[in-house]
């Protein structure tokens, strides 16, 4: 089970994921679900054998064929799924199930991107038939288990606007997301573990840890702080108005 989301907006970019991952016999562990290749930073639901081949198949192609800096997102789009076909169709054509079991379904993954062209960052998937969507001018898209609550968590969050907002506004959206959904649908939907945060910088992507992590939980701790108080204020300042004038039939 999994949870990844990700943000972009014209000067920002981030990806967020759960850590945990349960296997067939029940029993789980914890696996790095976001990276970055050449230029691009990914994230991936799914089996996590054919996600390790299909990230093999991405790093060799683009080490043979390295994308420019900045890239067009259809051009990139082009050359991962033509390195992502015949791997999809191996796997698929390999796996011996019971009479009702599909391949798609056993295996099947999504495959999020992120890259940047000349204007601003985009956001890609790649899903299980191979088939691209493109998700830049939503600014947020999400795969996993867990996506049905991240994308209810989104709208709700929807006033705050994506497309002017720079990474660190975008990293606290992604960590409130994805850690909101972990502690409400945790157990029921294999989600845990920490929270693993990926953001834009000047010379590509990197992964945020330590210190700089901790002040990202503790800015999300402010911004629920803010909220509590300012639903508090919305009724401190109702103040009821005073009864208008009767009207001509009821005056005395």
């Amino acid at each position: 089970m999994t949870l990844i989301v990700a943000h972009v907006s014209a000067v920002g970019a981030v990806m967020a994921a759960d850590s945990h991952v349960a296997e067939e016999d029940h029993t789980g562990g914890l696996a790095d679900k976001i990276w970055t290749t050449g230029t691009l930073l990914f994230g991936y639901s799914g089996n996590m054998a054919v996600r390790d081949r299909l990230r093999q198949a991405i790093e060799a192609e683009l080490a043979r064929s390295p994308l420019p800096v900045p890239i067009d997102c259809e051009m990139a789009a082009s050359q991962l799924k033509a390195s992502m076909r015949p791997i999809l169709q191996q796997a698929y054509a390999d796996f011996v199930g019971g009479p009702d079991d599909s391949p798609v379904e056993a295996l099947g993954g999504s495959l999020l991107v992120v890259g940047r062209d000349n204007g601003r960052y985009w956001l890609l998937e790649i899903d299980r038939n191979n088939t691209s969507s493109h998700y830049t001018e939503d600014g947020f898209h999400t795969t996993g288990s867990g996506s049905t609550a991240a994308h209810v968590g989104r709208r709700l969050l929807q006033h705050y606007a994506l497309p002017g907002y720079e990474t660190k506004h975008l990293r606290l959206l992604a960590m409130r997301t994805v850690k909101s959904c972990i502690d409400v649908l945790g157990g029921a939907y294999g989600l845990g573990g920490p929270v693993q945060l990926w953001q834009a910088t000047d010379n590509g992507y990197e992964q945020v840890r330590g210190d700089e992590l901790a002040s990202v939980v503790e800015g999300v701790q402010q911004w629920v702080q803010i909220e509590k108080e300012s639903l508090s204020k919305v009724f401190a300042a109702t103040v009821e108005a005073p009864p208008g004038p009767l009207p001509d039939a009821l005056q005395g």
